[in-house]
């Protein structure tokens, strides 16, 4: 190893293999034993959750009626629920078990806390980035999580996924949804965020290729991190695999990887204009087209942010955890309704989640020390 490769890891290890400083806020860490039956694999994460649960139920009840109708919502609710018991019993759906185990836990309808899982996809306006450093040529992953709802924040948590007590992905995700919107796979090397893109089809759209066999966006994502063992299939899978709504796919691999991070820009059954970090230098994906500038289809700022960060990310003489949480506190990156931002780094196996603090976001003013971090079982 160089000394410059050296000087960066000992750099990246001793502010990121850490506990946040009490100035910065972090979601709570569970582990999920994959291999447990799936039914039993959430509860004992559910059981701590379930009043807090209810209360998000009935604010995503309300939206779900704004969305589809007052009537159609619990009509829609019981035909999900007769398909995904249907399927589920067949095995031809991935996770159904670990639905069924939490409708029992929490006492929601099956129906409906499928209903949820498509709503928990289909609007977060986020910002994700990949860049490497130019010393070194090892890449970073950073995202922010936006989303309009500021009860999903005390259910925001850190999972390790295990199987023969070792850690295959960590992801961050919420109570009562079993899809993974941001990941990264420990023993091969790669991260994932998932941006929502805007497209001119609607929320009953996508539940109608839900239903013809479509990929729940999340769902996929899970099921690249856990069975995918490298990140080029990994790009293969989340290219080429038909989902039920347009999306943005943000990969980052290693230093060995030749294309090193890749973003796809997916219709349900096909991907378009692919940016690959080697050829077009970093990624920065917000929740419009990166090669568009149209004001019709600037959601939430996305013109404002991609510009910043290309800014920021420009004046950067070398890439490193402050300088990063510094770009993503910057707004409008940093927003009013950002509940989380991840950094990782596949090379080395960091992956870190903070919740923003109201006027310094995620940046911390006090020096980083190592504090074990004990998993909730």
């Amino acid at each position: 190893m160089s000394t410059s490769t050296g000087n960066f890891v000992l750099k990246i290890m001793s502010s990121l293999l850490c506990n946040i400083p009490s100035d910065v806020s972090v979601p709570p860490r569970f582990i999920v034993n994959l291999d447990l039956p799936p039914m039993l694999r959430w509860q004992h994460i559910l059981r701590l959750y379930k009043d807090q649960f209810h209360i998000v139920e009935q604010q995503i009840e309300s939206m779900i009626s704004e969305l589809i109708g007052q009537w159609l919502g619990p009509m829609l609710e019981g035909t999900l629920s007769t398909i995904m018991s249907g399927i589920t019993r067949l095995g031809l759906i991935y996770y159904g078990e670990e639905l069924k185990g939490f409708s029992e836990v929490i006492e929601i309808s099956l129906g409906r806390l499928v209903l949820m899982q498509f709503v928990y996809e289909c609007f977060a306006c986020c910002t994700s980035i990949v860049c490497k450093d130019q010393q070194t040529g090892i890449p970073v992953h950073i995202r922010t999580m936006d989303w309009e709802l500021d009860f999903l924040k005390p259910l925001t948590i850190d999972v390790d996924f295990q199987k023969s007590g070792q850690t295959i992905f960590k992801a961050t995700t919420w109570i009562g949804y079993v899809g993974i919107l941001t990941g990264m796979r420990l023993q091969d090397g790669y991260s994932i965020s998932v941006n929502f893109r805007h497209t001119a089809g609607s929320f009953k759209t996508n539940l109608k290729t839900a239903l013809s066999s479509g990929w729940p966006i999340g769902f996929l994502v899970r099921e690249v991190l856990e069975s995918t063992h490298s990140y080029d299939l990994a790009v293969e899978q989340l290219s080429e695999s038909t989902i039920i709504a347009p999306c943005y796919f943000t990969i980052c691999g290693t230093s060995q990887n030749k294309t090193v991070g890749t973003l796809l820009t997916r219709k349900q059954q096909s991907e378009e204009n692919m940016w690959i970090v080697s050829e077009n230098g970093p990624i920065i994906q917000t929740n419009i087209d990166h090669w568009s500038s149209s004001k019709e289809e600037d959601i939430f700022f996305s013109i404002a942010r991609r510009t910043l960060a290309k800014k920021l990310l420009n004046k950067m003489k070398t890439v490193n955890e402050y300088e990063l949480w510094n770009l993503v506190s910057t707004p409008p990156i940093y927003n009013k309704i950002t509940i989380y931002g991840t950094l990782m780094c596949p090379e080395y196996g960091i992956y870190h989640t903070r919740h923003p603090q109201e006027k310094i976001g995620f940046n911390t003013k006090e020096t980083i020390q190592f504090i074990p971090v004990m998993d909730i079982k």
